[in-house]
């Protein structure tokens, strides 16, 4: 991505571009990533992978910074 790109668009346009050379463990890799960005944004918990199996996952969730 470039600076004079707009952001707006861009994955969709990437991921039309290229989706077809994606494996499926990327495909599930940046389903998982998407659908943990989804649960985040709606302030849920949120769960991403801790091994590099894809198959154990850990539970978040965001909280605000406490005042020193």
């Amino acid at each position: 991505m470039t600076a004079n790109e707009t952001y707006s668009d861009w994955f969709s346009q990437q991921m039309q571009a290229r989706g077809g050379d994606l494996s499926d463990a990327q495909l599930f890799t940046l389903f998982i990533w998407a659908n943990s960005e989804w649960q985040r944004a709606g302030r849920d918990a949120f769960s991403l992978p801790v091994k590099g199996s894809g198959v154990q996952f850990a539970t978040y969730q965001e909280r605000g910074w406490l005042p020193e």
